[in-house]
Parts: C-alpha cells; sequence; structure tokens
C-alpha cells in the first residue's frame, strides 16, 4: 500500500496538460480560461522506469 500512497502523492504533483493552437499559444474556452485537457499517462510503464530521465520521457 505504501507503493500506491507514493504513486498518489507523484501524480497529485502533475500540472493539468494546456491545449494549444497552431500558432503555440494557449487555447482559451468561451469563458476565455485556458483550456485543459486530461492526457494519457501510462502508470505501470513509468512504475518500471529505472531513472528519472526515463520518467520525465514519459511525462
Amino acid at each position: 500500500m505504501a507503493g500506491f500512497e507514493k504513486l498518489k502523492v507523484y501524480v497529485d504533483g502533475f500540472k493539468p496538460c494546456k491545449v494549444l493552437n497552431s500558432l503555440g499559444e494557449v487555447a482559451l474556452d468561451k469563458y476565455g480560461k485556458p483550456r485543459i485537457e486530461p492526457r494519457f499517462v501510462n502508470t505501470k510503464l513509468l512504475l518500471s522506469c529505472k531513472t528519472a530521465t526515463a520518467e520525465s520521457t514519459l511525462l
């Protein structure tokens, strides 16, 4: 269970993924706020990483 708690704390530190338009600017929703979308994180592969560099590549 300690491993799950460690993973939960780590994942809670993720920043939301902002949507960019074709010019590389942050896309806004109809209320003028930045659009945020969920993204897929392969946790099984992430947990199998041996280095921080490999983890960063997946994120």
